[in-house]
Parts: structure tokens; sequence; C-alpha cells
């Protein structure tokens, strides 16, 4: 059975810490002084760093699964080494499951389109259960029937990535947008990795 990801939760307690602490900086002006940094944009950039965090874990589990779904296409369906790969790819899903839900709410609709790409992406997980499935439960006579089977659920999930990585790319420019113009929001340095980071996946995203 596979365990359905958790609804998008509050904020962790860690992120809220580091929300009063800056904003502490921000209207107290401990940073030196001259800063125009306002309380808005400390909860905005927080919020933005914890999703594109997120967002980071999410690709890296979503690979992980379709490597399994990859490795399916080349094995024989009904045969054990198939059945084993197919239990890999419903643990591999059900963990981008759990990992769409640790998104809150405000970082959720930090990002433009990334309330639509985590809804998209947890229709494909959960697609792709119901497929391995079915593939475990009845696996198709021949090899061609198989790949029949996963045709459609591997294009809804290219368009699902799609989403992901136009979102991603939209939180990395907001967070590249406020580290240079208040460098006190993050370490020596962030900046410049951040931002490379951010033209990495605008290019991604076409």
């Amino acid at each position: 059975m596979i365990r359905r990801a958790p609804q998008l939760r509050p904020g962790a307690l860690a992120g809220a810490a580091v929300v009063l602490c800056l904003l502490a900086t921000a209207c107290g002006g401990s940073s030196g002084g001259g800063s125009d940094l306002q309380p808005a944009d400390v909860q905005r950039f927080v919020l933005a760093k914890e999703a594109t965090d997120h967002l980071t874990r999410l690709v890296q589990l979503t690979a992980t699964a379709d490597d399994s779904i990859s490795t399916l296409a080349g094995q024989e369906p009904g045969s054990a080494v198939a059945g084993r790969t197919i239990d890999g790819g419903l643990t591999g899903w059900n963990n981008v499951l759990v990992g769409l839900g640790n998104f809150t709410p405000a970082q959720a609709a930090t990002g433009d389109g990334l309330t639509d790409a985590i809804l998209a992406n947890r229709a494909v997980a959960i697609n792709w259960s119901n497929v391995l499935g079915d593939l475990k439960a009845h696996p198709p006579a021949t090899k061609a029937a198989m790949l029949q089977k996963m045709k459609t659920a591997r294009a809804k999930e290219l368009k699902a990535r799609g989403l992901l990585v136009t979102a991603a790319a939209s939180l990395a420019k907001t967070v590249c947008t406020l580290e240079r113009a208040h460098p006190e929001l993050a370490p020596a340095g962030a900046a410049q990795s951040d931002c490379a980071n951010a033209d990495r996946l605008a290019q991604a995203a076409g």
C-alpha cells in the first residue's frame, strides 16, 4: 500500500527562528545602519530559500524514481528482477509524494507557478504508483505492451517536470535578486553562487 503524502503543513519552527533573527536586524539596524531592508523582504527571502531547498531535494527524489522507470523499460514484464525494480519505483514515487508534502502554503505561494508545479507532480507521482502497481499485479504479455502502458505516464511526467524547473528558476531568481539588493541576507559569496544557479535554471527552463 502506497502511503499518500501529507498535506501542506504549517511553517517549521527553525524557519520562524531565522525570520525573527533577520527581522531584528532589519528593524533594529544591527547590520551597521543605512540598510533599506524591510521585514517583508526578509520574510520573502526566507520563504524563497526554504522552498528552493525543498525543490532541490524534490528534484533528486524525482530523478531517483525516474531511474527505476528507465531501468524497468529494459526488463521483461513479470520477471523477478522486474518485480524488484517495480518495488523500487513504488518506493521512489512515494518518496516524491512525501517530498511534495514538505512545502508549506506560504512557500508554495512564493514562486510563480510553484503551486501548479506541486499539484502536477503530485498527480504524476500518484499516477506512476498506480501504473507500477498494475504492472506488478497484472504483468503484460510482452515488453511492447508494458512500454505502451508506461508511455502516457512518462509524457505526463516530463510535462510536470518542466513546470517544476520553471518554478525553480523563478524562485532562484527571487533569491538572487534579494541577495544582490541586500547582501546582509546571506554569507559572503552566496549571491554569486545563487545567481549562477538561477542562470542555469533559466536556461534549463528555456
